[in-house]
């Protein structure tokens, strides 16, 4: 049975005996290189063939969601636009998820299926934040240790693949309904009579109300300018006082716990890795020292300290980073990096609502290439193989650079999902980085690119691979940016041989030469899955980032047009003629294509300050009343789809 390896690379056995290479085949091989270690593969083509079932099962769903919107607006009185009701319907999913956690007990033979909206906060919470996924677990929601492995292959079973809905038995619904008080069926549309319970934040005893999802005042639970008022203690609130409360009565307990000698849990982002429990010892005996000046220790409560604080996420910042007689710098900005974990209701540490919407945009890719059709590499896997490849050449990567900043493609990115080996690998945790303003994000996919293509060196052993990282026909898009040119420098001072010039100049009929089809292929058609994987790419608004944005656009343009004129000259090496040729196919054929870093999705009313939820802070993008919100776990504007190795990290 052939291999799927490179055919000029030879495989070194552990008796220091070689082998001849292997052709391209359409298998994987046994093992891949991963740093100084062989790995069976960490993923399979039928996972990754059962990933691409679910993907294209929650795309779907997005569609039906806007096509019943549209019906509904013809007769409700408030009119969403597409995006606002897919919105409202996220933050339902995301409500139905906690709901399903806590008060789903039994388990059915399946397992735990819930329905196909619970899956994708699932797959979403497991997939952009594992780190505080576990961390979760391990504070307040332990049944979530439960769910730390999803079960893909089970869920892509069940899947109908013609109307992409889950078949399951009666016992999975009543299972789901009786713990949850709701309905298998996912509420596609919803209606101003559609209400949930709340409990008030500013109440010492609980006090549950009920309140509207949507409101044609623009108030509703789901809507930027969220605000109700308790009729026990006539306190008006919106979403940010949840979190002021949730961190303000953690704070009590931990306070509680150290007076009594009794175990206690950390704040949230304090717990995973272990590094950050070290750190966080010293910021809570500051912020404990802080609450004994300024407040009476031995009756303050999570309800005054909140009110205290007026209920505001800034003040509250202000009160926990102005701690007497210290002086440490960086105590605002950990104070800041904890409170991003408190930024509004549910035990939650990251905002799954727009979590689920950055997941939404990759998703979309993934339909757009076709990858999400059934059965779309039944007769030919090699897209797949190729894709299996580069995620263990990518993890290769990692490994020679543990301390780096690396940006995925497509191919990577859907395969990143499965994670359990890596800790093994690598040991460390691998965590998404949705937090990276996207002129960044594009320095570090240059950087990427540099380091999957240059040299190796001894005193810096990063992977070389001698192909381009990204061949889809875009151009670097920072690449001539005074912060790119220094890193890129820094990395060839590194790297001998990375200055070499590139090969013989080509023109449109040259092809250059592929040293590792396993990594990259010449032929048209897959191309797109080597684009960057900026999905979670957005602007900040309100702070000059939108004109840097612009600035990138116009460079990019600049860009495209001397690489047109180097290829047109005979100048370019024969991969820019092989990119520039896509790229030129692509202008004729399609606009869907856009380029890396520019065309941002922006989420609504997240404030360009790291507080905020549902829109808090003011939003730049955003539509009156009616619109719906949805903020990131920082409650900024964030750039995502790049990784970082965490902290040294032990498996159990």
């Amino acid at each position: 049975m052939s291999s799927f390896f490179p055919a000029d690379k030879k495989t070194p056995l552990d008796d220091g005996t070689e082998l001849p290479p292997p052709g391209y085949g359409t298998t994987l091989p046994e093992t891949f290189p991963v740093g100084s270690k062989k790995t069976r593969p960490v993923v399979s083509v039928d996972e990754v063939n059962a990933h691409l079932v679910l993907l294209g099962a929650f795309s779907r769903l997005k569609s039906r969601v806007g096509l019943a919107n549209d019906t509904h607006n013809e007769s409700s009185p408030i009119r969403l636009e597409e995006q606002d009701a897919w919105t409202v319907f996220l933050c339902r999913a995301v409500h139905r998820f906690q709901l399903w956690i806590s008060n789903v007990h039994e388990l059915p033979q399946e397992g735990y299926i819930p329905p196909l909206d619970v899956l994708m906060v699932w797959h979403s919470y497991l997939l952009v934040k594992p780190v505080h996924f576990e961390e979760d677990s391990k504070r307040f929601l332990p049944r979530l240790g439960f769910l730390d492995t999803f079960p893909l292959h089970a869920i892509a079973s069940l899947l109908n693949l013609e109307t992409m809905e889950l078949e399951v038995s009666d016992q999975v619904r009543e299972c789901f309904e009786r713990g949850t008080a709701e309905s298998w069926h996912p509420p596609i549309v919803t209606t101003p009579g559609d209400q949930l319970e709340i409990t008030c934040p500013c109440c010492v005893q609980v006090t549950i109300l009920r309140w509207q999802w949507l409101r044609p005042d623009g108030k509703g639970w789901a809507q930027r300018r969220f605000s109700a008022s308790c009729p026990t203690c006539q306190q008006s609130f919106n979403h940010e006082a949840f979190g002021v409360r949730k961190f303000c009565d953690e704070l009590v307990m931990w306070r509680d716990a150290t007076v009594n000698k009794t175990p206690h849990v950390g704040l949230a982002g304090t717990q995973v890795p272990a590094l950050a429990q070290a750190r966080s010892a010293l910021l809570m005996r500051q912020l404990f020292s802080n609450m004994i000046h300024a407040v009476d220790l031995n009756q303050i409560t999570g309800a005054g300290l909140a009110m205290k604080n007026e209920w505001n996420m800034k003040k509250l910042a202000t009160w926990a980073s102005t701690l007497p007689n210290v002086r440490v710098a960086w105590i605002p900005k950990r104070v800041q990096r904890i409170l991003s974990h408190y930024q509004g209701p549910g035990p939650f540490s990251v905002e799954l609502t727009g979590a689920v919407m950055r997941q939404a945009s990759f998703v979309q890719k993934m339909v757009g290439m076709g990858w999400t059709e059934p059965g779309r590499f039944s007769t030919d896997p090699s897209v797949l193989l190729r894709a299996i490849a580069r995620y263990h050449a990518f993890l290769d990567l990692m490994s020679s650079a543990p301390s780096s900043f690396f940006v995925p493609t497509l191919s990577e990115n859907l395969t990143f999902s499965f994670r359990e080996d890596t800790i093994l690998l690598l040991r460390r945790q691998l965590d998404h980085d949705d937090k990276v303003e996207e002129g960044m994000l594009s320095n570090a996919f240059d950087l990427t690119a540099q380091a999957w293509q240059v040299s190796t060196c001894a005193s810096f052993p990063l992977v070389a691979f001698g192909v381009p990282y990204s061949v889809c026909g875009c151009v670097a898009p920072s690449s001539e940016s005074s912060t790119t040119r220094s890193m890129i420098r820094g990395l060839k001072s590194l790297l001998p041989g990375s200055s070499k010039q590139p090969d013989n100049p080509g023109t449109l009929q040259q092809q250059p030469k592929n040293k590792r089809p396993d990594l990259v292929t010449l032929a048209d058609g897959d191309e797109d899955a080597t684009h960057p994987s900026d999905h979670n790419s957005v602007v900040i608004q309100g702070t000059g980032q939108a004109a840097k944005q612009a600035n990138r656009r116009m460079r990019h343009d600049v860009l495209l047009d001397k690489r047109a004129k180097q290829v047109e000259l005979g100048k370019a090496d024969p991969w820019a003629v092989l990119q520039q040729r896509r790229a030129m196919r692509r202008r004729e054929e399609e606009a869907a294509h856009d380029a890396a870093f520019y065309y941002p999705m922006g989420y609504w009313g997240v404030a360009p300050f790291p507080y905020g939820y549902y829109g808090y802070g003011g939003a730049a993008c955003g539509s009156g009343g009616g619109a719906v919100m949805a903020a990131n776990d920082s409650g900024s504007y964030a750039a995502g789809g790049a990784v970082r190795t965490n902290t040294k990290y032990s498996p159990k």
